[in-house]
C-alpha cells in the first residue's frame, strides 16, 4: 500500500507554502535575468564563446569565495 497523507494543512502551514513559493517564483526570475544578463551583454558586444564561459566561471569562483569569506568574518 503506498504512502499517502491524509492531513488537510492549518492555516500556518498554508500561509507559509504560499509565502515561500512566491519567494521560489520571485527569486527563479531575478536570478534567470541575471544569468542571462552577462551573457546578452557580452554577446551584444559581439564576444567570444570563451568570453561568456570564462565570465561564468568567474561569476561562480567568486561566488565561492564570498561565502568563505563570510565564514572567515564570523569566526574573526
Amino acid at each position: 500500500m503506498p504512502f499517502t497523507f491524509r492531513q488537510k494543512l492549518g492555516a500556518q502551514e498554508k500561509n507559509t507554502f504560499r509565502i515561500h513559493f512566491a519567494y521560489s517564483i520571485i527569486e527563479g526570475i531575478i536570478l534567470g535575468v541575471l544569468a542571462l544578463n552577462e551573457f546578452v551583454f557580452l554577446k551584444s558586444l559581439n564576444g567570444s564563446d570563451v568570453g561568456v564561459s570564462v565570465l561564468f566561471q568567474f561569476s561562480v569562483f567568486v561566488l565561492t569565495f564570498s561565502v568563505l569569506l563570510n565564514e572567515w568574518s564570523r569566526r574573526v
